[in-house]
């Protein structure tokens, strides 16, 4: 292989999830480079420590194709690493009341991936995550049913009938349970993650919303009347009932990270409780702007996020100073909500403006909104994906074309014979056409320019305006451009 090929070597650690889509190439200098493919159902960022070659410094997904660049004299080598990780979806309901979808998002780059359709119901209006990730359990309002979506595939593999109009859905911390409740309905139904069966109990009146205690153990219901009801969620019998407000219900609960504490938005009252599961004593009163929606806890458990409808807001609560300590803008009429697993983002649901808020939690502020169809529940999975042993390193080795800076690649012959005996006619410097933009200048021992030219398509034949230069010695300089250095000589015409 010529010398001044571009050589391109790629070496890597192999794991079946993590693939390349060839292990070398060698191109040609300006030619374009093969692109870098992997696959595996991972999210793959990478980082290249030297960009001069002609790949950018870091990127996501596969390595596109590129223009391989080496300027210098010397071989260049860049190291590339790539890291894998398992990919996270946010599942958002769009609870169309004639079809209903749930669209996939990519929570990690936050675009959307595909919009669900099969298998679902009409009015998707709550889902829960297994804890594994695996599967997404969403209750279909207007078709009875409770669908099954796994994350891997992103289909629907269960639909399981249950009584009219499921509203919200709880899942065990174990996962072996799911709970659904049902509109102007006493009773809650109870499915066995393991084969979908289905029982029915009774919560002593109807249900507004619930929620589970953090060991898995008791269930928190908002009944019709204002009352809470503890109820055990393994014999399903009532514990104790107490009235936070009578005649005034709770719209969202949700549970403190060591189940301390439950917390509870009212939209009549612009409040949000936070009662204590062991004494059942109202600790904390927050007033929000107004009609709170639903609530959820950060990572660390110390702040609260309220959704306010009509204040098109997202109120943060500082569980510690007990009040509202920052207000973050989103879509119109947001209700519902959700945080990543990773506890950096926000998602709001704007059911009047139709998207999806996307709140940078560390920002403090909504960066970014995508199309939805009546967003109501939305939750997020990260599926159990083994990403391999990354981060995974390779090198990129760049020689330089032609020589670099110092021309050596460039021949310039030191004589010719413009005779027209066929041999040597014309002044032929070898390996010029590979800078297209060189110049080329002669002159004769007065200094007067005899010969020019930019490119060098045509060599000289020895001639001026025409007619025949003498024998003798003449100038030249070469300047090939590109960031060679220019070349200068003699050259002697032979007759």
């Amino acid at each position: 292989m010529h010398k001044y090929l571009l050589a391109i070597s790629i070496f890597f650690l192999f794991h079946p999830l993590l693939v390349f889509a060839q292990t070398s190439q060698t191109v040609k200098n300006g030619s374009a480079t093969t692109a870098i493919n992997f696959t595996g159902s991972c999210n793959y960022t990478w980082f290249n420590d030297n960009s001069s070659i002609g790949l950018s410094g870091a990127g996501t997904g596969s390595i596109p194709s590129f223009i391989a660049v080496n300027t210098g004299s010397t071989t260049v080598t860049a190291t590339v690493t790539v890291t894998a990780t398992p990919t996270q979806y946010a599942y958002v309901l769009n609870a169309d009341a004639n079809t209903g979808s749930v669209t996939v998002v990519d929570a990690i780059n936050d675009k959307v991936l595909t919009t669900i359709t099969d298998g679902i119901g009409k009015m998707p209006v709550s889902a829960v995550i297994t804890p594994d990730g695996s599967k997404v359990y969403v209750t279909c309002q207007q078709s009875n049913t409770v669908v099954v979506i796994d994350t891997k595939t992103n289909a629907v593999t269960a639909t399981i009938p249950v009584a009219a109009a499921p509203a919200n859905i709880l899942i065990s911390p174990d996962g072996t349970q799911v709970f659904v409740s049902h509109v102007n309905d006493d009773k809650i139904t109870a499915i066995n993650t393991s084969n979908n069966a289905v029982t029915r109990f009774s919560a002593g009146d109807k249900v507004v919303t619930f929620a589970i205690s953090a060991n898995g153990k008791t269930l928190y219901v908002q009944q019709a009347g204002g009352t809470i009801a503890w109820i055990d969620a393994n014999t399903n019998s009532h514990i104790v009932r107490f009235v936070v407000y009578m005649g005034k219900n709770a719209a969202f609960m949700t549970v403190s990270t060591d189940g301390k504490f439950l917390y509870a938005s009212y939209p009549a009252e612009n409040l949000v409780l936070s009662i204590n599961t062991a004494t059942y004593v109202t600790e904390m009163t927050v007033p929000v702007d107004p009609h709170p929606g639903e609530i959820a806890l950060d990572k660390n458990g110390s702040l609260l996020y309220v959704t306010n409808s009509q204040s098109n807001e997202v109120s943060v609560i500082d569980l510690v100073a007990k009040g509202v300590t920052n207000r973050i803008p989103v879509g119109n009429d947001p209700v519902y909500m959700s945080i990543s697993p990773d506890g950096s983002k926000l998602y709001a649901g704007n059911l009047v403006s139709n998207t999806v808020s996307v709140v940078s939690i560390a920002e403090g502020k909504s960066n970014l909104n995508f199309n939805a169809n009546k967003p109501y529940k939305m939750v997020f999975a990260q599926p159990s994906t083994d990403c391999g042993n990354s981060p995974i390193t390779y090198t990129i080795t760049v020689t330089p074309t032609l020589g670099g800076t110092t021309n050596m690649d460039i021949t310039v012959p030191d004589a010719f014979s413009p005779n027209g005996d066929g041999q040597n006619d014309t002044w032929i410097i070898k390996n010029l056409e590979n800078y297209p933009n060189n110049t080329v200048d002669i002159y004769n021992r007065y200094g007067e320019k005899v010969y020019s030219s930019i490119g060098y398509s045509v060599p000289w034949n020895g001639r001026y305006k025409g007619v025949d230069l003498p024998f003798g010695t003449y100038y030249y300089i070469i300047n090939p451009k590109n960031g060679r250095k220019i070349i200068s000589g003699n050259v002697t015409i032979i007759r």
